[in-house]
């Protein structure tokens, strides 16, 4: 709603407490299982997901627990992910990544 998340934390305590805010467990769940959902729909074709940073990160950090948690993934502006699945296993292979730093899709 045009804070930023650390923004809300300083002031509520914590995004869960923030009023008129979603919790951060259930806005988790449901971008990860939109983003999962596209991406089986059409099988192995590539699917595009245009997001802002807190839905990235919590996508990241929930379908690639490598990449750590989610207010700790990078994510600046402008910046692309790339992301793998592979018999129901994600990876990935690229994160954070802007334009000019020789990283691929």
């Amino acid at each position: 709603a045009g804070t930023a998340w650390r923004d809300v934390e300083r002031r509520f305590g914590s995004l869960d407490a923030a009023h008129g805010v979603e919790g951060l467990v259930p806005f988790a769940a449901r971008v990860i299982a939109v983003v999962a959902a596209a991406a089986g729909r059409w099988g192995p074709a590539p699917v595009m997901v245009v997001a802002h940073d807190a839905v990235n990160r919590v996508v990241l950090a929930g379908l690639v627990p490598a990449v750590g948690e989610a207010d700790g993934v990078s994510q600046r502006t402008g910046c692309w992910n790339r992301l793998e699945c592979r018999d129901e296993r994600w990876s990935a292979p690229i994160v954070d990544a802007v334009p000019d730093d020789g990283q691929r899709p």
